[in-house]
């Protein structure tokens, strides 16, 4: 059943970020613009008391750095769930292997689709930043699965 549903939110993942990946330049633009105003507006003191001219800078100079965190955060995620996905088939290595591959796979096939979404490009730089997140969420899941473990382990040694 754990399969089932680990199956289940990695699908969705996946459509997730096949879906921000099919949105066109402008689309794609507006939304990452979108979350950096309220992140700006949140961190940055007196914001608001800028001028539109100096908000729209500090906006555009946060773009690139915001873009390419988002491309790793998509496919950390995406390194989790492949992580707990093959973690349901046994503590194999190749498991793990084979789930890492995939997702540079799916890295890859990701930066092929945008060729195809107007205004945007598929960069091979994105794809090594796509398998770093990868490579980044599985091992955030590798260490607190092992957390755990020792955790459970000290608890029945006491008990």
């Amino acid at each position: 059943m754990l399969r089932i549903v680990i199956a289940f939110l990695l699908a969705a993942d996946m459509i997730t970020i096949f879906a921000f990946s099919a949105q066109k330049a402008e689309q794609s633009d507006g939304t990452s613009t979108g979350v950096i105003r309220v992140l700006v507006e949140m961190f940055y003191p007196g914001f608001e008391s800028l001028t539109a001219e100096k908000q729209l800078s500090v906006v555009q100079g946060l773009q690139f750095v915001v873009r390419k965190a988002a491309h790793m955060t998509e496919f950390a995620s995406l390194g989790v769930l492949l992580c707990a996905f093959a973690f349901t088939f046994g503590e194999k290595f190749k498991w793990f292997l084979l789930s890492y591959l995939f997702g540079v796979f799916y890295a890859a096939t990701d930066e092929i689709h945008q060729l195809f979404v107007e205004g945007r490009s598929g960069q091979f730089s994105d794809v090594l930043i796509d398998s770093f997140g990868v490579m980044i969420g599985m091992t955030v899941f590798y260490f607190v699965v092992k957390i755990i473990l020792v955790i459970k382990r000290k608890r029945s040694k006491t008990a």
